[in-house]
């Protein structure tokens, strides 16, 4: 994807077994996978330079402390503007989908995780939105 480097992707759902699940099978994707159960826990991974340059965030647009809009507002606000992947179970897509101006992609759960992968690596390509 990037000459030898494999992107490095945040992966935010309050579920431990989709982090888990995410950790494991988007590494075997080509991914370097930081997984965060907790809008805190990224926002500490950020502080100590462990998220210095991330290709693209996966996050689940419900989170129990914030939603995962202004989820990503904050982390852009701190690493710059990347593209994102919001998940759900629900139906509607977020609003600030139809931004043209926005990197962003909704994936509706349950999803495979290659076709995520597959998401992924397109929205990181494109740099840009892909509704």
């Amino acid at each position: 994807m990037n000459g030898g480097i494999n992107p490095q992707i945040l992966f935010i759902d309050d579920e431990q077994t989709i982090v888990e699940a995410a950790k494991a099978l988007l590494a075997q994707e080509g991914f370097d996978v930081l997984v965060f159960q907790s809008p805190a826990a990224i926002f500490d991974a950020i502080k100590d330079g462990r998220c210095s340059q991330p290709s693209c965030i996966v996050i689940d647009w419900e989170l129990p402390e914030m939603t995962g809009e202004k989820l990503y507002q904050k982390v852009c606000r701190q690493v710059g503007e990347i593209p994102v992947v919001f998940i759900s179970g629900y139906e509607q897509r977020p609003s600030m989908l139809k931004s043209s101006e926005t990197p962003a992609v909704f994936v509706k759960k349950p999803f495979r995780f290659h076709h995520l992968a597959q998401t992924i690596k397109s929205l990181i390509s494109q740099g840009g939105n892909l509704l």
